[in-house]
């Protein structure tokens, strides 16, 4: 869902002594793999059953209203309070890094636990896809004005006046008034849209992914897939579910697509592995090297 899939593979066959291993995903131009008969889409009275971690940290395991060709079909989601926690943007470009997986990024920066921050660029191997700055680092000052890369992750805020995380809707958010609100940026496709809709995406391949939303509450939810759909189907599923979605954004999909988090007894691991074009199966079981990820703190 990157570059095409000749380039995506040249260079990923250079980055891979370099960078333990990445590379950008092709866009995919194969067809949709059949998906078995779809199962009953849940109601909202069904109701998500969340373990609590900590104050402002709960986790749910949910199986997905329609079942993918491979996989449990599992939907994993941890739930973030931002009252309770403060979020972080880890760029290697910031401190002049290597790679890093995300349990060692979380060990090395303290973080409670960490995700893909968004897709990165076959360039340089370090820069997003699209805009993304930390504080004074600007990691691509660059805007991605295609394939829907309307959201902008924001958090860090600079006053009170704002929310202390939100996707910023490029569709519908006056963007010129809040850029200089607060300090940390990413940018990345749109796949549930400001308005609760889901956005058209024509992608015809399929990816395991990890996901970035917010619900109408605030928190922030870490969505994750290791079974493989198409962004739309997997967009609709969600907005189907229990989950109070106001906004989601793609971060990433394929074997890179990363969620990491241990506290109180309690460890996550989730590595994707599908990808349509690069890796159609389901046997990666170890994280990959990332240059940016998002964690997460306790205040």
């Amino acid at each position: 869902m990157r570059e095409s899939l000749l380039l995506a593979l040249f260079a990923g066959s250079l980055l891979v002594h370099a960078f333990t291993g990445h590379r950008p995903a092709p866009a995919p131009t194969r067809p949709d793999t059949p998906v078995r008969p779809s199962a009953p889409v849940p109601q909202p009275a069904a109701g998500i059953q969340w373990q609590k971690i900590d104050e402002g940290l709960e986790t749910a395991e949910i199986a997905a209203p329609q079942p993918s060709f491979l996989g449990r079909s599992k939907i994993t989601v941890v739930r973030i309070n931002p009252a309770r926690y403060a979020f972080k943007l880890v760029a290697a470009s910031q401190t002049n890094e290597m790679y890093k997986t995300a349990p060692e990024w979380c060990k090395e920066r303290k973080l409670v636990g960490c995700v893909n921050a968004g897709q990165f660029s076959l360039k340089d191997g370090y820069s997003n896809m699209g805009y993304m700055k930390n504080y004074d680092h600007v990691n691509n000052p660059n805007f991605r004005k295609i394939n829907n890369y309307n959201s902008i992750l924001a958090f860090n805020r600079k006053d009170t006046g704002v929310a202390p995380l939100q996707i910023i809707d490029l569709k519908c958010r006056n963007w010129a008034q809040l850029q200089s609100r607060y300090h940390s940026f990413s940018q990345s496709i749109s796949l549930i849209s400001c308005n609760r809709q889901v956005v058209d995406n024509k992608q015809k391949g399929k990816w395991s992914m990890v996901l970035f939303g917010v619900d109408t509450q605030g928190n922030a939810l870490w969505i994750f897939t290791r079974s493989p759909y198409t962004i739309r189907h997997f967009s609709e599923m969600l907005l189907a579910l229990p989950l109070s979605l106001q906004n989601v954004m793609y971060l990433e999909g394929g074997p890179e697509a990363s969620l990491f988090l241990e506290s109180n007894g309690k460890k996550i691991e989730r590595q994707g592995s599908y990808e349509t074009g690069f890796n159609e199966n389901d046997t990666n079981h170890q994280f990959w090297g990332l240059p940016n990820v998002i964690g997460i703190v306790r205040k």
